[in-house]
């Protein structure tokens, strides 16, 4: 550096100096000076990195072929003495465990399959003599004589309950008919005031709604994962950067990669010395200048020591090279003698633009560095070869020796080991299989024998009972229910007749009591409505006709019969619940009684069914109980035709349709009323007469309203039908769910997140920014103005220090405008408020929104 820095120095020190010399030839004298530069640095640098890799190349290859050769052998040594051991060992143990094996399984296996022939066999030959003993035994008992006198008993009783069964109750009915089939000979009327019956319709169901349900499904995109890509090739350049230099094979070297460095300085030199006119100019001192701050590499050549082997002399010692010492000394730096200018055979040229010296620079500076380059790598490898070879042989056998020293124990035990192992499962499995199915074998047929004479009487016994048991009882059963059955049946056939016509003697008898008893009975029961408009509303009188028939030959007296309603459901009121007859019922007669009774609902009982249950006795004895069902109804039906429609600041209506849905027009003038819950709006009218509504006509009546301020709530709907007379026939009450539509959307952020506020119940200024963005389909008409406020129970501790009030222009659907003007001074830490926005086009209210903080 210090030598960089003093050339630098001189040539901007140095005055202009001009001589004459003939045309050279720059480049030729770069490469010539460049070749001879790099044959030096070459030839040293490659005989000592040959001598150096062909020791350690020849010792390690040396060691490994040898160490190969000795594991090999040492498996193989390993591999025969296991296989010899094993076979002795495993024939010993398997014959051992064959032995004990087969002798335990025979035994089991002979004694069971004796034991099983012996069953077998004693079936066989017991079984056909114990079912002729137990046949014979059975026909020796009484079981034909007790089926006979039990089947006759049976057959008595089934004759005598069925004919109750199947005579009693159709010889009643039969005794019934007969009396009612006789001639009435009076028929009257009691009418106590009620209207005839009309004819009911009923409303058809409504119809479900249905309810169509959507899915839809979102598509997910996944983005290559450049960075994978690359790290994948970035580690294959490195797999083959590292193939390409661990490729070489004994003798191929490593090129080190030696630098020209020293080319600028020959430049420099060289110029300074043969150019024709040295100036110092602005290209001088630039050359200079960069001499003086770029630094010089001084080539290594390769890294110094090699690896340290088992055996390997020297190991690392000495910078790696056998006798110590540095193998790869840095070139001398005594200045190489310039060699003599070559004259150029080219004509002098034109007056060039630039001095010769920066020419010369240019020229000799470049074709110094490619001749360095090109010469090196041919004189390396020249000298690094015959140096390689020098060393490569001894010092393989070097390693070789090394090798055959080495302990290969472990490959021995290991080898030995696998071959014991696999030869000792082999043996071991052939030869117990052969002893195990031999003594297998002898074991078996013994045990099987004299299992077989042990168990074979035991078995034969066991047959026989069994066998002579299920015949017995087999027989026995056949003999009693041939019998039972034989005799049932004939006795039935016998015995049935006289029951059934003792059956049909005492129905009839018990009926004839019954009329005696009861002489009067009911006929026909009919609810019937005061108006005849076939609606049984609420409060409207219903009274009941019924027939009533004495089948007795005398007359009977009307305080001995007892006519009375019970209410079994809630809502109804029974005004008159017992009725008294006028006049007592003739003998033999049929009397019609209308009016009887006083049935009203109240309106709890609307949309359901009411029942009464009508109670009828003579002289205490019940003659009928009968049950009425009620449905009480409006004359009218009053209903929502469709969720109101609430936009703020536009107008709205609440439309509501009346049916009658009685058989008549509506008796009188009607009007009907509607009240809400709805805050914040305010309706033109709230009642309407309707008048002459026709049966089954259907009128929709319209309640304008205003939206100025509502919010959107569950809303209820109460409305009234109501006559001239006060009498209420139509009523409304629902509740639904109506929000507030709004022509604006807002947002609200404190500057870091969208939708928090949150900040405000800290003591201190707050900057808010408020989005509003049009979310109706028109373009607004008006300036919009925007105001805030805070209300709540803290609303006195917050006060807006700027931009409470903002103006916007005109903005069209979807836009969105913004204002960060408003700051927000909160007194103190507080427990928080509610945060009003409002939006107002040309002076009318179109947008709200409150956010709790």
């Amino acid at each position: 550096m210090k030598i960089q820095k003093a050339i630098a120095t001189a040539l901007l020190l140095t005055t202009s100096t001009t001589f004459a010399a003939p045309p050279v030839d720059y480049a030729a004298a770069g490469r010539n000076q460049g070749s001879m530069d790099a044959t030096q640095q070459a030839k040293q640098m490659g005989r000592q990195n040959g001598l150096e890799d062909g020791k350690n190349r020849g010792y390690k290859d040396g060691y490994d072929d040898c160490a190969d050769q000795m594991r090999r052998q040492a498996q193989q040594n390993g591999d025969r003495q296991g296989d010899r051991d094993a076979t002795v060992r495993a024939s010993t143990d398997g014959s051992d465990r064959g032995t004990v094996d087969g002798q335990q399984k025979g035994s089991i296996d002979g004694n069971a399959d004796g034991d099983a022939r012996s069953n077998q066999d004693a079936m066989r030959d017991a079984t056909p003599k114990g079912t002729a003993d137990g046949i014979a035994e059975a026909n020796r008992t009484d079981a034909a004589a007790r089926g006979t006198a039990d089947g006759k008993v049976a057959g008595d009783a089934a004759a005598k309950s069925d004919a109750n069964a199947r005579e009693y109750q159709p010889a009643r009915d039969q005794y019934k008919k007969e009396r009612y089939a006789e001639s009435i000979k009076s028929e009257s009327t009691i009418d106590l005031g009620a209207p005839a019956p009309v004819t009911m319709n009923s409303a058809p169901a409504p119809k479900p709604a249905t309810v169509s349900t959507k899915r839809g499904f979102a598509d997910t995109k996944s983005a290559s994962s450049a960075a994978l890509l690359q790290a994948r090739l970035d580690a294959l350049t490195l797999v083959q950067s590292a193939k390409v230099a661990a490729g070489n094979g004994p003798g191929d070297p490593t090129i080190p990669d030696v630098k020209p460095t020293q080319a600028a300085d020959k430049a420099l030199t060289y110029c300074k010395a043969n150019a024709p006119t040295v100036a110092v100019t602005q290209s001088v001192m630039s050359l200079a200048s960069m001499m003086a701050d770029s630094p010089r590499v001084i080539p290594s050549g390769r890294p110094s020591g090699r690896p340290n082997m088992p055996g390997n002399p020297g190991g690392n010692q000495g910078g790696g090279h056998p006798g110590g010492g540095n193998p790869n000394p840095a070139p001398s730096r005594t200045p190489v003698p310039h060699p003599t200018p070559v004259p150029s055979t080219t004509p002098p040229p034109t007056p060039p633009t630039q001095s010769e010296f920066e020419k010369c620079i240019d020229t000799y500076k470049p074709a110094y560095e490619q001749a360095f380059v090109t010469t090196f790598k041919t004189e390396y490898v020249a000298a690094y070869k015959p140096a390689f070879d020098q060393m490569y042989p001894q010092y393989k056998n070097s390693g070789c020796q090394a090798a055959r020293k080495a302990d290969y124990r472990r490959d021995y035990d290991q080898a030995y080991r696998r071959s014991y192992d696999e030869t000792y499962r082999l043996v071991f499995d052939r030869v117990y299989r052969n002893i195990y199915q031999k003594v297998y074998g002898q074991v078996f047929a013994q045990a099987s024998a004299d299992s077989y004479n042990a168990n074979y009487q035991g078995h034969y016994q066991t047959h026989y009972a069994n066998a002579k048991a299920k015949a017995f009882a087999d027989r026995q059963d056949q003999l009693y229910t041939g019998a039972y059955n034989s005799a049932k049946d004939s006795t039935y056939a016998a015995k049935y007749p006289g029951y059934k016509q003792e059956v049909v003697t005492r129905g009839r008898a018990d009926e004839a009591a019954e009329f005696t008893r009861i002489p009067v009975r009911l006929i026909g029961l009919a609810a019937m409505e005061s108006v005849k408009d076939g609606i049984q509303e609420p409060g409207e009188k219903i009274t009941v006709d019924m027939d009533l028939r004495n089948f007795s030959d005398s007359v009977i007296n009307s305080a001995d019969l007892d006519i009375r309603a019970v209410a079994k459901t809630s809502g109804v009121a029974l005004p008159g619940s017992v009725t008294i007859l006028p006049r007592n019922l003739s003998a033999k007669s049929l009397t019609h009684i209308k009016g009887a009774l006083d049935i009203r609902m109240d309106e709890s009982a609307l949309g359901q069914t009411s029942q009464v249950e009508i109670q009828i006795s003579v002289k205490g004895n019940r003659l009928a109980t009968e049950t009425i069902n009620l449905n009480a109804r409006n004359l009218t039906t009053v209903s929502l035709i469709e969720t109101p429609v609430a936009r703020l600041g536009y107008p709205g209506d609440v439309k509501v349709r009346v049916t009658n849905q009685s058989q008549l027009v509506l008796p009188e003038d009607a009007t009907l009323g509607l009240t809400t819950n709805m805050q914040g709006v305010t309706f033109s009218k709230t009642s309407e007469a309707i008048n002459g509504l026709a049966a089954g006509e259907s009128r929709d009546i319209s309640f304008p309203f205003t939206n100025e301020s509502y919010d959107g709530q569950t809303v209820n709907f109460v409305a009234s039908l109501n006559l001239a007379s006060g009498r209420r026939v139509g009523v409304l009450n629902e509740s639904r769910q109506v929000p507030s539509l709004q022509d604006y959307q807002f947002k609200m952020s404190n500057g870091i997140l969208l939708g928090d506020i949150s900040d405000l119940k800290k003591d201190g200024k707050h900057r808010l920014k408020v989005y509003i963005t049009n979310i109706s389909s028109r373009v607004a008409t008006g300036q919009l103005t925007l105001t805030a406020s805070i209300i709540g129970p803290n609303a006195s501790n917050f006060s807006f220090t700027k931009g409470q009030q903002d103006s916007f222009s005109p903005i069209k659907p979807g836009q969105e405008v913004s204002s960060d003007k408003m700051v927000v001074k909160a007194a103190h830490d507080n427990s928080g408020g509610t945060f009003v926005l409002e939006v107002r086009e040309g002076g009318k209210l179109l947008g709200r929104f409150k956010q709790n903080f």
